[in-house]
């Protein structure tokens, strides 16, 4: 979320990383058949011309019937974006939760992945040499449950139960950015909604039934306020 209009020299190791990740989900039979998915994805990556990391160190707020805030809900993520048509596309993490039944000692965390934003930017004058803007994003994506566990206390010992789900994401963000040169910073603040349609629970390799209380649906409203920093590498439109 910096100046994109400025010109910068090609960086040529983030589109490298992204291509070699992004065909990791390709079966090597259909990469073998089609060689030019490399040369797809790599304009794909190519059209991309900022790229920002973004942390939530301040804690935030969690809103839900099966889950409360615990230790302090953090965010940490990634994403890029096209000025040209000012859309992003992004990852992040968030943890710092738990269940709210007291007899439920959830960990895990939500991988939203991918989320595509569309940006809207409105220049505000703060300083005459730093351009500053005014940011507001909305956003879509799918969400995961990842990394969901839980312990129960039973006669014959612990039993380790995990959880998984898979759901969707919409969100809002407001907040100002600036540029100097081709790096820029920004802060603003996230509000997503997350609703996970339906949890599964194993133990082992078995889906289970679970206890009377447990949650087989779950949703939630989050809240932070993230710090980022990002660059600008490739010429973008000065349109």
């Amino acid at each position: 979320m910096i100046d994109h209009r400025v010109r910068s020299r090609r960086t040529q190791i983030l589109p490298a990383m992204l291509v070699a990740v992004a065909t990791l989900g390709f079966p090597r039979a259909a990469l073998a058949q089609d060689l030019g998915i490399f040369e797809v994805i790599g304009k794909f990556v190519a059209s991309f011309k900022a790229a920002s990391a973004f942390y939530a160190p301040l804690g935030g707020v969690i809103s839900s019937d099966a889950l409360r805030e615990e230790g302090g809900l953090t965010q940490i993520g990634f994403f890029m974006r096209r000025p040209d048509i000012d859309v992003g596309i992004g990852l992040d993490v968030t943890n710092g939760f738990t269940a709210r039944d007291e007899a439920l000692d959830l960990r895990g965390s939500i991988r939203a992945l991918p989320t595509l934003t569309k940006f809207f930017d409105r220049p505000v004058l703060i300083h005459r040499s730093v351009p500053t803007f005014l940011n507001v994003g909305v956003s879509a994506g799918a969400s995961q449950l990842a990394n969901g566990r839980s312990q129960i206390l039973d006669p014959a010992g612990d039993r380790a139960i995990e959880v998984k789900g898979n759901g969707f994401h919409l969100g809002l963000s407001v907040g100002l950015s600036f540029s100097v040169g081709s790096f820029g910073g920004y802060v603003d603040g996230s509000f997503r909604y997350t609703d996970f349609a339906s949890l599964d629970w194993r133990e082992g390799s078995k889906s289970i039934v679970p206890p009377s209380g447990w949650p087989l649906t779950m949703d939630m409203w989050t809240g932070v306020i993230r710090l980022g920093m990002g660059f600008a590498f490739g010429a973008a439109s000065t349109n």
